[in-house]
C-alpha cells in the first residue's frame, strides 16, 4: 500500500466517530427538554467522542414512549378527559372560608388544565405509619376480598414481609379471588428470594414492568415503575410511598436499619382511579390491552375532593411538578414539606423562594442521612439559596424518614409515592393523590410539628461554613442533578 494510503483507515475511522458523536449531539441539543441535560449529553460526546454517544443512546433515551402510546391506543379513555374548570360548589364541602376556596380553587384549576382527570368528591384518607399501622391494614383488607386484589410496589422483600403478604395473597387466590402482583423489574432485585416467584408459587398473577435484559429494547436503567397502589374488590385502596419491607416495621427488635415512612388508607369513589391506573400498569406489563374497565365508583366515605395525577414518562411526566408548584403558589399562610430526597429544580426553587419572601411561612424535613449520601451531598449544595430567602429547613435524625407529602394552608395535601428529585419527577412513573380536605392536612401539619421538634434546623451561615473540601464534593455531586 502507498505510504499516503496507510493512513486512511485511521483517518475515516476518526471522521466516523466525529460523524457519530456530531449527529448524537445534535439530537441530544434537538431532542432534550431541559437545557442541563442537553448540555450534560453534548459536553459527553465532544469530551468522550464514541462512549458518551454509546451512553445517549444506550440510557438517554424514552425509548419506552412509544411502545406505551401504542398500548395506550387500545386502552379505555375515561381516565384521561376534557376536563371543565372547576367550580366553587365541589370545594365547598371543604372548607367555607373565602381564602381558602380561593386557594383550592388556584390548585384545582391548574390541575385541571394539566392533568385531565376530574377532583371526585366524597373521599376518605387515613394516614397510617411505618409497617406496624400500613401492613395489618392492608393485610386485613386482602382477608376480606371478595373479588379481586391488585397490588402494585416498587419493593417486596424481607423474610416477615414475604411471608405475610405471600400467605394473605395465597389465601385470597384459594378463595377464587382473581390475586394480581405488578413489581417493577429493578426494584424485584433488592431482595432474594425473588417476590415474584414466592407468589407466583402461590397461584398468584404475577407481572413484572420493564425487566432488565440485555438487548437495547430492555435497557430501561431510569425509567422505573415506583408506584405503590392496593385495591380491594374496588372499594378500599392504599397508597403513599411506603414499600414492603421488614425495614418499615420500625419496632422490631431485630431490626438494625429501621426506615420510618407513612402510607395512606384510601376510601371513596376515587378508588375507581387507582384501580384504573393499576390496570394501565399491568396491561402495558403483560403487553397488550385492558380486558376490562375499572370498577363503577363506590359510595361517598368522607369529604375530601381528590385527583389522582400519574405521571411518569409515558405520559406528561411534568404534572407532578405543576401541580406542586400550583399549590405552593397558592399558598397563603404555609408550606410544609417532607421528603426523604431533595433535589429541587430551579422552577421550585423559585417558587419556594417566592412564597418565602411573600410572607408564607416554609418549611422543609429532609434527613440527616437519607440511604443515598451522594443525594444527600448534592442536596446540601442547593440549600444555600433558599435558606438565605426565609425558607426554613431541618434534618431529622435517625431512623431514615422515607416520608413524603406536600401540605398547604391545613387544607390541601399531595400525597404519594413521588420525591423531590429530577428522578421521581421525570424519569419514574409515580402515582399522587391532590386532596382537598379539612382533616388530613391538618394530620400530616401534627405529624410536621412532631418531627420538626426533634430535627436540627440548619441556616445559611452553617451551610456556607463547611469545609471546602466537603463544598467541593458537594457541588460536584450536584452536577448530577438531571440523573438523581
Amino acid at each position: 500500500m502507498p505510504q499516503s494510503l496507510e493512513f486512511l483507515p485511521h483517518l475515516l475511522a476518526s471522521l466516523g466517530v466525529v460523524l457519530i458523536s456530531v449527529a448524537t449531539a445534535l439530537h441530544a441539543l434537538l431532542s432534550k427538554r431541559h437545557s442541563r441535560s442537553a448540555a450534560g449529553w453534548i459536553a459527553m460526546c465532544v469530551f468522550f467522542p464514541l462512549v458518551g454517544a454509546a451512553l445517549y443512546w444506550l440510557f438517554g433515551q424514552n425509548r419506552i414512549y412509544t411502545r406505551a402510546q401504542e398500548l395506550r391506543s387500545k386502552w379505555p379513555k375515561a381516565g384521561h378527559v376534557l376536563v371543565e374548570r372547576t367550580s366553587p360548589e365541589i370545594l365547598a364541602t371543604v372548607t367555607k372560608d373565602p381564602d381558602q376556596l380561593e386557594t383550592l380553587l388556584a390548585i384545582a384549576r391548574t390541575g385541571d388544565r394539566v392533568a385531565h382527570r376530574r377532583l371526585v368528591g366524597g373521599n376518605r384518607i387515613t394516614p397510617l405509619h411505618d409497617g406496624e399501622e400500613a401492613y395489618p391494614a392492608m393485610l386485613a383488607a386482602i382477608a376480606n376480598a371478595r373479588e379481586f386484589v391488585y397490588l402494585t410496589t416498587y419493593i417486596l422483600d424481607g423474610k416477615r414481609c414475604l411471608a405475610e403478604f405471600g400467605a394473605a395473597l395465597g389465601a385470597a387466590v384459594e378463595r377464587g379471588v382473581d390475586v394480581r402482583f405488578l413489581i417493577d423489574g429493578v426494584g424485584e432485585l433488592y431482595g432474594w428470594p425473588r417476590a415474584g416467584r414466592v407468589l407466583a408459587e402461590r397461584g398468584v398473577q404475577v407481572a413484572r414492568f420493564l425487566r432488565p435484559s440485555l438487548t437495547l429494547r430492555g435497557l430501561h436503567i431510569n425509567l422505573r415503575n415506583h408506584r405503590k397502589i392496593m385495591v380491594v374488590d374496588g372499594h378500599v385502596g392504599f397508597t403513599g410511598g411506603m414499600n414492603l419491607r421488614d425495614g418499615h416495621y420500625t419496632q422490631a427488635p431485630h431490626n438494625r436499619h429501621p426506615v420510618r415512612d407513612m402510607h395512606f388508607a384510601v376510601e371513596g369513589p376515587i378508588v375507581t382511579e387507582l384501580e384504573g391506573a393499576f390496570l394501565d400498569d399491568w396491561g402495558f406489563a403483560e403487553g397488550g390491552g385492558v380486558e376490562r374497565a375499572p370498577s363503577p365508583p363506590g359510595p361517598a366515605r368522607g369529604i375530601a375532593v381528590c385527583r389522582a395525577l400519574p405521571a411518569g414518562p409515558n405520559e406528561d411526566f411534568e404534572v407532578l411538578s405543576w401541580s406542586l408548584l400550583a399549590a405552593i403558589a397558592a399558598s397563603r399562610r404555609e408550606v410544609l414539606i417532607v421528603t426523604p430526597y431533595f433535589i429541587p429544580s430551579r422552577e421550585m426553587t423559585g417558587a419556594l423562594a417566592t412564597a418565602a419572601l411573600s410572607g408564607v411561612s416554609v418549611r422543609i424535613l429532609v434527613p440527616e442521612h437519607s440511604n443515598l449520601a451522594f443525594v444527600d451531598w448534592a442536596s446540601r449544595a442547593m440549600l444555600w439559596e433558599l435558606l438565605e430567602r426565609g425558607v426554613r429547613i431541618a434534618l431529622q435524625p435517625k431512623p431514615f424518614p422515607h416520608t413524603k407529602y406536600l401540605a398547604v394552608d391545613r387544607i390541601f395535601a399531595s400525597i404519594g409515592s413521588a420525591n423531590l428529585d429530577p428522578r421521581s419527577l421525570r424519569l419514574n412513573f409515580e402515582f399522587n393523590l391532590e386532596v382537598h380536605d379539612r382533616d388530613l392536612p391538618q394530620k400530616l401539619a401534627n405529624d410536621f410539628e412532631r418531627d420538626w421538634a426533634r430535627s436540627r434546623e440548619i441556616s445559611a451561615a452553617e451551610v456556607h461554613a463547611l469545609p471546602l473540601l466537603i463544598r467541593i464534593r458537594n457541588n460536584l455531586a450536584r452536577l448530577l442533578e438531571p440523573y438523581l
